[in-house]
């Protein structure tokens, strides 16, 4: 069990024209959520790289799963 613990999945980010991007479009970023929700995840989001885009698929998944 990780009752209790912190956990971060993420792509490996690249430095594009002096920018921190995911290679990750935002649909298949998302697409990770639903199992880490499945498994207990409470927080989920995104981090250095990812865009408004992002998150919002990642929202799109969550409230499928309400």
């Amino acid at each position: 069990s990780l009752v209790g613990s912190e956990m971060c999945i993420r792509d490996r980010p690249q430095l594009v024209d002096g920018k921190t991007v995911f290679q990750q479009g935002p649909a298949d970023f998302a697409s990770s959520v639903k199992p880490l929700i499945e498994a207990g995840a409470n927080i989920v989001g995104g981090c250095c790289g990812t865009t408004p885009e992002h998150i919002k698929a990642i929202k799109a998944v969550v409230d499928t799963m309400r």
